[in-house]
């Protein structure tokens, strides 16, 4: 929590709130996205994507580097290709390869078929599924839906702004 900030009133008096008050914002964090995507070009496209969209985006090309985008940072959702140099996205998603994203949400991305893509989300247990070929757009669409299913559990009262608190030490 974040202590309420001196304020200059209208006759130029600095006003501080008592010591007993504090503020705390409701807001969610910003959401944490680990993008799995072995294409340099779809990556930096799907990145910029979400970043506009206020999403913090983590970036690796194949599962062996999970555990250093992860080191710092517990994603949200992982968004995981199904094609990995080093492996597949739907055994990651059975079997993570770190504690770090054992509590993410998982959406499977592929640019094939759209019944496999479906099936093999549906065996791996991934939240959603995702086909390349539906766009930015419908990814946004996507990862917005997944973000207010996150906000309604994690965040109870991101509808306020800030909330005064008392401690009571």
């Amino acid at each position: 929590m974040a202590s309420i900030p001196a304020i200059d009133d209208e006759a130029g008096d600095t006003v501080r709130p008592p010591p007993s008050v504090r503020i705390r914002s409701t807001h969610p964090p910003r959401v944490r996205v680990l993008l799995v995507e072995p294409s340099p070009l779809l990556q930096n496209m799907i990145a910029r994507a979400l970043d506009r969209e206020g999403y913090n985006v983590m970036r690796v090309q194949s599962l062996s580097e999970v555990a250093v985008a992860t080191m710092d940072l517990e994603p949200d959702f992982v968004l995981i290709e199904q094609n990995l140099p080093d492996g597949v996205g739907d055994a990651a998603c059975i079997n993570p390869p770190l504690q770090s994203v054992r509590r993410a949400r998982f959406v499977l991305m592929s640019s094939g078929r759209e019944a496999d893509l479906q099936r093999r989300a549906n065996l791996c247990g991934a939240a959603r599924h995702f086909s390349k070929y539906k766009g930015l757009n419908a990814l946004i669409a996507l990862l917005n839906d997944l973000k207010g299913e996150l906000t309604d559990c994690a965040y109870p009262n991101h509808h306020s702004d800030i909330q005064a608190v008392r401690r009571d030490d």
